[in-house]
């Protein structure tokens, strides 16, 4: 009796197991959701979008283990003709050519899956040490140290540098150009003098904690900054 009771439950219990494997298996595989638009001419090849789809989230996987968070939204891909918007949290905008493009991935994710912070100084420099890290920079100017040393004399000799805690009324009142490169600049410059810690200390430090992420506050930091930048013009 015991014998055919036991022959009876097995089967109930390894279906039970099975269960359960699939269930984590698919709560693993829903962690977040990649849900693709567009508007080329044509629609989009399944090929296209498995691989577009597995770039994406190999970019998502690094940026969030990098920043030690686990990104459990939806993020909308808009696959255009012409990119004619910025990426922001849980939409980017990408060609078809620019998923072919480490540098170009790495940026719009980056912004795509950062939480929302307030100031967009941070998380245009985050970007740029996401592309510096996980993308080949060598043909791509916002992640190259060329870009930096090409502006260095504009920089230093602007009539007025940027102050990254007056930002964006600096923005207003400053090209965008010398803007991004003094926001590149700087935060290439944290990534040559601290480590990856620090940068996760910071991301999730309440309202930007310069001085818990670094040790310094931002005005002795941009200080440090604009020191380097002299020794590099000199």
């Amino acid at each position: 009796m015991n014998t055919l009771h036991n022959k009876a439950i097995f089967p109930v219990i390894l279906i039970a197991f099975l269960l359960l494997v699939a269930g984590c298996t698919r709560t693993e595989r829903a962690k977040y959701a990649i849900v693709f638009n567009t508007d080329l001419s044509g629609p989009i090849t399944k090929s296209d979008e498995t691989k577009w789809r597995k770039t994406i989230s190999t970019a998502i996987d690094s940026i969030s283990g990098y920043f030690g968070f686990e990104y459990k939204d939806t993020l909308r891909v808009y696959v255009v003709e012409k990119r004619y918007g910025n990426a922001f949290y849980g939409r980017l905008y990408m060609t078809p050519e620019e998923f072919n493009n480490p540098a170009d991935v790495i940026m719009q994710v980056t912004e795509g899956i950062l939480a929302p912070r307030s100031s967009i100084v941070h998380n245009k420099g985050l970007t740029i040490i996401m592309v510096k890290t996980f993308a080949d920079t060598a043909n791509h100017t916002y992640g190259s140290e060329q870009s930096v040393v090409d502006y260095i004399s504009k920089l230093v000799g602007f009539s007025y540098l940027l102050t990254l805690t007056s930002e964006p009324e600096g923005e207003l009142s400053t090209p965008a150009y010398v803007v991004r490169a003094q926001i590149f600049s700087f935060y290439l410059f944290l990534e040559r003098t601290y480590i990856r810690e620090n940068f996760r200390t910071l991301y999730h430090s309440a309202s930007m904690d310069y001085k818990h992420g670094f040790g310094k506050d931002l005005a002795e930091l941009e200080q440090d900054w604009k020191e380097y930048l002299l020794g590099l013009r000199n």
